[in-house]
């Protein structure tokens, strides 16, 4: 049986290319399909219930969570630096109290109370900032709630109360800032007063290492 040349020429075109490939995305897609629609779910069920609360909130709630990235960010640096660099700082100020040859003038009493002094700065570094972030959080929950209400004051103005849905909007405006800043003053209170309370436990355990440390290698003058 003839062929048409048409079909002559898709026969030599297969022939002479071998087998079609996908393409690179088509072969992606298949291969990796369950764990991109595990990624694409994760992904779903992690972003959208907060990208629909920070566009429930307005623009309030944006510099709400732009302070709490700020809290936290150095809520960690500090934890970070009492557990790791504290221990550096305590050793090298205990080295410097024992390598000097008298520790009971008046003259090694500054020095040790100016070595505390460090430590105690170093301990207490960013504390000051931390506490006025939490402080600014429950504000600017109330500046979401007063912007809120006068959403909903404005609605009603030009509406009247027909308008249910842009008046739920308006209340969501009020209320959602008003949670979100009380629940970051919250949990950051609890460990700003946690870091605090290291810090003055640290200061402590420095001042009497530095007291007992006149005696490690040397025999403490009169």
């Amino acid at each position: 049986m003839a062929s048409s040349p048409d079909q002559g020429l898709r026969i030599t075109s297969t022939s002479a290319a071998g087998p079609q490939r996908l393409e690179p995305a088509v072969e992606s897609a298949v291969g990796d399909g369950p764990l991109l629609g595990l990624r694409s779910a994760l992904g779903d069920w992690l972003l959208d219930p907060a990208r629909q609360l920070l566009e429930a909130g307005g623009p309030v709630l944006w510099v709400i969570f732009a302070v709490s990235l700020l809290l936290w960010t150095l809520i960690l640096l500090r934890y970070l630096d009492l557990f790791r660099r504290h221990p550096r700082r305590l050793e090298a100020a205990r080295r410097e109290w024992a390598a000097r040859s008298e520790h009971s003038s008046w003259l090694a009493h500054q020095v040790r109370r100016a070595l505390i002094s460090q430590l105690s700065v170093e301990l207490n570094r960013s504390l000051p900032l931390i506490k006025a972030l939490i402080t600014a959080c429950p504000l600017l929950g109330l500046l979401g709630t007063v912007t809120g209400m006068i959403h909903v004051f404005d609605i009603m103005a030009h509406a009247g109360s027909s308008q249910v849905k842009a008046m739920a909007d308006g209340i969501s405006l009020a209320t959602i800032p008003t949670m979100a800043g009380m629940v970051v003053a919250i949990s950051g209170l609890f460990f700003s007063a946690d870091l605090q309370r290291r810090a003055v436990l640290e200061t402590d355990r420095a001042a009497d290492q530095l007291r007992t440390a006149s005696g490690i290698g040397r025999t403490p003058t009169a």
